[in-house]
């Protein structure tokens, strides 16, 4: 019968993979870190330290990165032109009169 750290491993291996599939990018920094969640406890209780390590220091990352994907529009999506970039082109077509 397979032990709760061999389960919680697997898990984790299986988010990795899983992340492997995906190609949004604010899906994969989830799966990510729910896999970093899942080395973590496997870590702790293997006791693992580069393991628990690597995920600990993984974790903030991927929360920073999910956090800075969430600010920007969806792929495919661009966001609305800023006045600023407008500029240039207003300035060339009066200029072109």
């Amino acid at each position: 019968m397979p032990t709760t750290s061999t389960i919680i491993g697997y898990v984790a291996s299986g988010l990795v993979l899983t992340t492997f599939w995906t190609n949004d990018m604010r899906r994969l920094r989830m799966l990510a870190i729910l896999s970093n969640i899942a080395f973590i406890s496997y870590g702790a209780l293997v006791w693992l330290p580069p393991v628990l390590g690597l995920h600990l220091l993984l974790l903030p990352l991927n929360t920073a990165r999910l956090m800075r994907a969430s600010k920007t529009p969806p792929e495919g999506r661009s966001p609305p032109p800023s006045k600023v970039a407008m500029f240039p082109d207003l300035i060339r077509r009066i200029a072109a009169r």
